[in-house]
């Protein structure tokens, strides 16, 4: 999905969701008081309202167990560490010569053992987070990356 955007790369007017819904109320001063300057934390959507439209744990399953999810689209963290992926990916199938696809039983492990999935590029495979960091990008008028980090508790 493409937004339309002023001459200056941000959606028309000054409603700005994406952003709006990531900040808040600090929408308003974003560029002002903290790209660049100084981190803003928000602690879930300022709205009440979450994420779980754009993505969850769901999407995560369906992403590792059924898409075929492939590096480096995923990569996998243990101990402040890389995991080799050869440890959490395998071959296609038959005939299948591509042998970095996620192996699910084989995350789910390195998972069960404390690891954490980083999750690269979400703006690329799934279609809501495609086009919520198309519109955060033309509220923000700059690129946007899209990752996720999922840690057992």
């Amino acid at each position: 999905m493409t937004v339309s955007t002023t001459e200056a790369g941000r959606a028309p007017g000054g409603d700005r969701p994406a952003l709006r819904r990531c900040a808040g109320s600090a929408a308003e001063g974003f560029a002002r008081d903290h790209w660049g300057r100084r981190p803003l934390l928000c602690r879930g959507a300022p709205s009440g309202h979450g994420f779980a439209d754009l993505f969850s744990l769901d999407a995560v399953d369906e992403l590792v167990s059924r898409r075929g999810l492939r590096t480096p689209f995923i990569r996998v963290v243990q101990d402040g560490s890389a995991v080799d992926p050869r440890r959490y990916t395998r071959s296609g199938g038959a005939g299948a010569e591509i042998g970095d696809q996620v192996a699910a039983d084989r995350l789910l492990a390195l998972v069960l053992d404390g690891a954490t999935i980083v999750l690269q590029g979400l703006h690329r495979v799934w279609p809501p987070l495609t086009a919520f960091a198309d519109q955060l990008a033309a509220d923000l008028g700059h690129p946007v990356q899209v990752n996720a980090y999922i840690t057992p508790p």
